[in-house]
Formats: C-alpha cells, sequence, structure tokens
C-alpha cells in the first residue's frame, strides 16, 4: 500500500529483457534506499514492483508481460526519469490517499495549460476507466496522489502546484505520452457492489 506522495526521483540505468520478463536497473539518491532491502515493494511510476537486488544507489525491479502492457512501461527508455515511493509504514502518516500500486489502465498526455505558476495537465483515458473518475475525487496518476479538477466524458484534468511540479516527473510531460492510472479503490469497491445488486 502506498499514499501516492512521491519521495524521490529515480533514473533508468539499464532495461534488459530477460525470457519473458523485464529487468530495470534504476539509480537513486542512496537515502532513498538506506532503509529499502530485497524484497520489498516500491511503486516506480505508480506501479507496485518489488526490489530484486539493491546496491547503495541502485536498484533492480522485474516486470512480467502483463504488467509492461498494462502500463506505459513499453516506453520506457534508458535515462529517463521515474516517480519513486517506498511501500508505506503501518505507523506512518497518510498524507495521500489509499494507492495499491495496481494500475488500471493508461491515459494519453493531450494538453498542458499553464495557469500562473501552476499547471493544469489534460488526459485522455480509455474508457473503461471513466466510470471511476469523479470530480474532486482521487486519482493517482503515474503514482502521484492527485484530485481531479475536470471529468469530462472526453477527458479528464487535474491541477498541478509548483511543489509537485518541481518534485515530479510532471516537469518532463509531453504531449502524447503515456501515463499510468490507478483510480480510486473505494469507487471500484462500491462500482461492484452496485452492479451486482
Amino acid at each position: 500500500m502506498f499514499t501516492g506522495i512521491i519521495e524521490k526521483i529515480g533514473k533508468i540505468n539499464k532495461i534488459e529483457l530477460k525470457n519473458d520478463f523485464l529487468s530495470i536497473d534504476i539509480s537513486v539518491d542512496k537515502s532513498f534506499l538506506k532503509a529499502v532491502k530485497e524484497g520489498d515493494s516500491i511503486s516506480v511510476n505508480g506501479i507496485c514492483l518489488t526490489v530484486v537486488n539493491k546496491t547503495l544507489d541502485t536498484f533492480t525491479i522485474e516486470a512480467v508481460g502483463e504488467t509492461v502492457n498494462l502500463t506505459s512501461m513499453e516506453e520506457w527508455r534508458n535515462g529517463d526519469e521515474v516517480n519513486l515511493e517506498k511501500a508505506m509504514k503501518a505507523n506512518g502518516r497518510f498524507d495521500g490517499h489509499m494507492v495499491q500500486g495496481h494500475v488500471d489502465s493508461t491515459a494519453e498526455v493531450k494538453k498542458i495549460i499553464p495557469v500562473g505558476d501552476t499547471y493544469v495537465f489534460r488526459f485522455i483515458a480509455h474508457s473503461d476507466i471513466s466510470k471511476f473518475l469523479v470530480f474532486k475525487g482521487s486519482i493517482t496518476i503515474d503514482g502521484v496522489s492527485l484530485t481531479l479538477i475536470e471529468d469530462n466524458l472526453d477527458f479528464f484534468e487535474v491541477a498541478i502546484i509548483p511543489h509537485t511540479y518541481k518534485h515530479t516527473i510532471f516537469r518532463n510531460y509531453t504531449v502524447g505520452q503515456s501515463v499510468n492510472i490507478e483510480t480510486d479503490i473505494i469507487g471500484k469497491y462500491l462500482n461492484k457492489i452496485i452492479s451486482e445488486r
């Protein structure tokens, strides 16, 4: 379980195809990895992945085909920056919202609108997740906990404050690229309960 509050930005060093899975090496400030051990879960751009190896300032994760196909991983390249968050501690503060790291779908960056010192990002999402998008509701984009400020049939929008822009990979987004989307788990449970009545 995660909160959607990004702790560090890492950089992809190497992506290697091994049989039927991807092995990805990521470098990050050693302070982030100090308490991390092999077998721990880390959110990488919103995807819950297992640390299979680590050094002082790098760690390796692996992803099977299903994960690659459901996320933006296919677009990842060496040198890309990624949002990182360690799994939430049971006795820690809960600053964002309940994030599982189970990506529902991807969305496409449609428009980036500067508004003073802030930004509004518009995304086009697959229709299968639109029923879970609620105005002023929670959404996770590449692991970042955010609030929907616009929920349209054709698109949705979030507002990004300067701190979030500076400390996440939102600063690197370009129109047309794919991002990972996890919708609010409460909405998914409610939808299942209602649809089974």
